[in-house]
């Protein structure tokens, strides 16, 4: 399959100077631990999505929100470096976002967040930086302000194909969905969202497809177990390809920019969910360097995977 380069794209992103840690082990309350690593990069989800998009081949367009400091400077610079329409970008008064990342052994982490500037987007910024906006796809998630995400892909899923990773997620019932193109939670953020606790003993498929009663597809992701793809009339255990995890961040995030991506090549969102697998997986194998974003995959590397 050739690739179209007329896919637009809008993101609408949070972003975080992002400090990766790497403890000797995890710590109990109370525990002091030394950390073996420590690096600062760009993050954020939102961030790291439309940069992956970008270097897969859409035309971006990133909204978004951060401060008048250092770090907010240098993520404009740097989208400024990866082809990102940065019209949509807010400088705030607040502090530009930050998030902290524990990484364990096998790839396991934890992220905390401080929403900083990522909480300045309104209504009125958001509606008038996509009124004249023409796009294909609109990806956003919750490490914005939800209620601004939520409004924004109601915005968009009138002219666009809208897309939300509800990442972290609170509980939304499933009819505040409704005309939307996909969600893209994970098995955690699937529990969450219907109002259960992170660790409960329910039946995600379950959830997933009484979700897909109000979008077209719920994209189940699964981590080391693939993804599961639930549209109206049709659903499918997508298998992950097997990799060794060293480390695991952004791996959900190329996830979602790659199926997006791969729907706007005209793919069916089960073969997107597929080829997306395996960007992630690709992603995984190459986390070696000092940044997650400089790792994230353009379309030349995975080509192959594309036209398979």
């Amino acid at each position: 399959m050739s690739l179209h380069k007329n896919v637009r794209s809008a993101v609408l992103a949070s972003y975080n100077s992002t400090f990766v840690i790497v403890p000797e082990r995890a710590a109990v309350i109370g525990e002091t631990v030394r950390i073996s690593k420590l690096r600062r990069e760009h993050g954020g989800k939102g961030s790291n999505q439309a940069i992956a998009l970008a270097r897969l081949g859409s035309k971006v367009n990133i909204i978004a929100s951060v401060g008048a400091d250092t770090f907010g400077q240098e993520a404009i610079e740097k989208w400024h470096r990866e082809g990102l329409d940065c019209t949509g970008v807010k400088v705030s008064k607040k502090e530009t976002g930050t998030a902290y990342v524990f990484v364990f052994n096998k790839g396991a982490n934890l992220i905390y967040i401080n929403t900083g500037a990522n909480g300045d987007i309104d209504r009125l910024f958001l509606s008038d930086s996509l009124k004249d906006m023409d796009t294909d796809y609109f990806l956003t998630n919750f490490e914005l302000p939800v209620p601004i995400a939520m409004y924004g892909s109601r915005l968009m899923m009138k002219k666009s194909k809208a897309i939300i990773n509800p990442a972290p997620a609170v509980p939304i019932k499933a009819r505040n969905f409704k005309g939307l193109y996909a969600i893209a939670p994970n098995e955690t953020e699937m529990k969450i969202l219907a109002g259960y606790a992170p660790d409960a003993n329910v039946d995600v498929f379950q959830l997933a497809r009484k979700y897909s009663k109000y979008v077209e597809v719920v994209a189940l992701t699964l981590g080391a177990h693939g993804a599961f793809i639930v549209s109206r009339n049709r659903e499918e255990r997508i298998p992950a390809v097997r990799v060794k995890e060293t480390e695991t961040t952004g791996a959900g995030d190329e996830w979602c920019a790659a199926f997006t991506f791969f729907i706007g090549q005209g793919r069916d969102p089960f073969s997107a969910a597929s080829l997306a697998n395996r960007a992630a997986a690709f992603l995984i194998q190459r986390i070696r360097g000092p940044s997650l974003v400089d790792n994230l995959p353009y379309y030349d590397d995975i080509k192959d995977i594309a036209n398979s």
